[in-house]
């Protein structure tokens, strides 16, 4: 299911638009598979309920539902 959101996404971050790249040297640069809406909060692991996120973004992120940095 990553690659197919790897792949859907186009490699990039959905909030920040960098290229993410798996193994890069920068660790917030390396891609991370968001939940839209967090699993605790009810979200699934369905497609339409992920996106991908670099490191960075994921992070700032949390577990507020669909936020951003």
């Amino acid at each position: 299911m990553r690659g197919a959101v790897y792949r859907r996404d186009n490699g990039r971050c959905q909030v920040c638009g960098c290229l993410c790249v798996p193994r890069h040297p920068d660790e917030r640069r390396r891609p991370s598979i968001d939940h839209i809406r967090p699993k605790s909060k009810g979200g699934t692991d369905e497609m339409a309920n992920l996106r991908l996120l670099c490191v960075a973004c994921n992070s700032a992120k949390r577990d507020r539902e669909g936020g951003g940095k």
